[in-house]
């Protein structure tokens, strides 16, 4: 059996007006964190006007829970800071959630269009 572990960011935007906007920061966004993160879905998120909803994955076989951790906040550092962690005793597992501040910091200018992100690490056995 092969344990999978997958990464799922969501990102939520603002102050975007059309989805072509929208595709140009999820390519933006897939840069940072590096080709091997997929674009899942890109569509409009009605909580917000002229808001949209980004999701992406990158998938791991076999790796230990404590490098995806380190990973996991690597790659949202690579776009804003701070992040808020969580941490599942029992799994061993974190989650990390950003909520835009005066005082966040982000990489790029376009990321100032990250309104609110998740990542969530999710294991399955195929």
């Amino acid at each position: 059996m092969i344990e999978l572990k997958t990464m799922f960011l969501t990102i939520i935007t603002e102050n975007l007006k059309n989805k072509a906007e929208a595709e140009i920061l999820s390519g933006v966004i897939k840069n940072e964190l590096g080709e091997l993160w997929e674009i899942e879905k890109i569509e409009p998120y009605h909580k917000f006007k002229n808001s949209y909803k980004i999701e992406l994955k990158i998938t791991f076989i076999e790796k230990e829970q404590h490098e995806l951790n380190n990973l996991a906040i690597i790659f949202t550092d690579q776009l804003l800071s701070p992040w808020l962690v969580y941490f599942d005793h029992f799994e061993t597992s974190i989650e990390l959630i950003y909520n835009k501040a005066d005082n966040t910091q982000k990489r790029k200018i376009e990321f100032e269009a990250i309104k609110w992100g998740h990542l969530q690490i999710v294991t399955t056995v195929s």
